[in-house]
């Protein structure tokens, strides 16, 4: 039962919370007057609801438990038992019984009485509860965040979150409009002159959107030159590059090296930046079609909720070298294409939303400080419903930038000062310190 509960929700860090025989037992009604049935069923009614919600699971165990399974031992009929239906709810209705039928759910779903109207006989079934550690993980996660933001000195801005419905959000985010900037400032320098809009600050991530990062021609030419090379997308998974349902597109891979265009986007990344792009992996062109209903579910670009990632590779330092990469410190990613239908990228635990516009980035922080991957920076695309979708990223690594870590040490996260030069980066950082811990190696 585990194995196919496992299979079905694509659990991959899940184990056994409880496994259990439960049976009720109601006798046959008697030939009594009309108020004598009526008062049986009203308590037959009441003592559904309790024995449902014993038999289940108590309210501080439906907490931990994220998935249940029911296994019917028999079917309703003459000699065995009447009625016995599994109640959902309001909108998906009951399942009657039926000898051999497992239904699986995800938590949650039902209220406590979740087996009903048992008329009479015996009726029995095998029930096991399921903890996906991912979930649990998250909320352990969510509730540091809190306490780190209040030892900064911040007032926790978190919502009250249950991180099991990071895909429910995420459907609804693909719906909904772009969302607005709460800060706009115009940075210059380094030969860049652009307008920043933050969407999210600290004590959050700090999300940055940059319109018109790329002209028009130059996403056309990243377009024409990475179609040639494209291939079906993979994902890292136990540190072997897989395929996976939950992507749907194709990628290919560029380098500085390739043209002349492309290394002058990577110095224009660095110093709008303010990070090195030494053990920077390289660009990764993402094409995403309404056909197959191109689209990558929620993920965190760090790793997995319960793993950071490390091993990126490596790379050459001056000396020629081999390098590891680290883990990826930031990312930033460019619109190389409009979307007429579809294709926003959301974070689903900031309620964030960005439509596709050629041209225009996105960057955010995957870590925080002293290097422990970003709960909050979860992000998914959602599906291309109409046309085609281009997009091109560079993930930035740790390596040559741990120096932002240390900057930003004692405080949720690493946070850039938007107004100073861009030529001299200048990192948020507590008022006052009397010692920088150095990130972690």
């Amino acid at each position: 039962m585990k194995q196919l509960v496992d299979e079905e929700f694509q659990l991959h860090f899940s184990s056994l919370h409880f496994a259990q025989l439960a049976c009720r037992s109601v006798e046959p009604p008697r030939a009594d007057s009309a108020e004598k049935v009526l008062n049986r069923t009203r308590r037959r009614t009441e003592q559904s609801q309790e024995d449902g919600a014993s038999c289940a699971l108590s309210k501080e165990e439906v907490d931990f438990s994220t998935h249940l399974a029911y296994l019917d031992l028999h079917s309703p009929g003459a000699t065995t038992y009447r009625g016995g239906d599994l109640i959902l709810d309001d909108r998906n209705g009951s399942l009657s019984p039926a000898a051999g039928r497992m239904v699986a759910l995800e938590l949650p779903v039902l209220g406590p009485g979740r087996f009903h109207g048992l008329e009479a006989g015996l009726r029995c079934h095998v029930g096991i509860g399921l903890i996906d550690h991912k979930d649990i993980m998250g909320k352990q996660i969510h509730s540091l965040a809190e306490a780190e933001a209040l030892l900064a000195g911040f007032q926790p801005q978190f919502r009250p979150q249950d991180w099991r419905w990071d895909d429910e959000n995420f459907e609804r985010l693909c719906e909904v409009e772009a969302s607005e900037a709460k800060e706009e400032i115009q940075v210059e320098g380094a030969g860049l002159n652009l307008k920043v809009e933050i969407l999210s600050d600290l004590p959050d991530p700090q999300v940055i959107r940059v319109r018109g990062f790329l002209a028009a021609s130059e996403a056309a030419e990243l377009v024409k030159l990475s179609e040639p090379l494209l291939e079906e997308a993979v994902v890292l998974d136990q540190r072997d590059l897989v395929l996976a349902s939950y992507r749907a597109s194709r990628t290919a891979w560029l380098d500085d090296k390739d043209s002349d265009l492309l290394a002058e986007i990577s110095r224009r990344i660095e110093a709008f930046t303010g990070l090195s792009l030494q053990s920077a992996e390289d660009f990764q062109v993402a094409y995403y079609h309404s056909k197959e209903a191109g689209h990558y579910a929620p993920h965190f670009d760090w790793g997995i909720e319960t793993q950071l990632a490390e091993d990126f590779g490596s790379f050459r330092d001056g000396q020629g070298a081999a390098k590891s990469r680290g883990p990826r410190l930031a990312t930033f990613l460019i619109y190389l294409s409009d979307v007429p239908g579809g294709g926003a990228t959301t974070f689903v635990r900031e309620n964030l939303t960005f439509r596709p516009e050629a041209g225009t980035a996105l960057f955010w922080f995957n870590l925080k400080p002293p290097g422990d991957g970003d709960e909050l920076v979860k992000h998914g695309a959602c599906a291309v419903k109409n046309g085609e979708k281009f997009i091109m990223t560079k993930w930035i690594n740790v390596v040559g930038n741990q120096a932002v870590l240390q900057e930003s040490y004692g405080l949720p996260r690493i946070a850039r000062h938007w107004r100073q030069a861009l030529e001299v980066p200048s990192w948020r950082r507590l008022p006052a310190r009397e010692s920088v811990r150095p990130a972690r190696e």
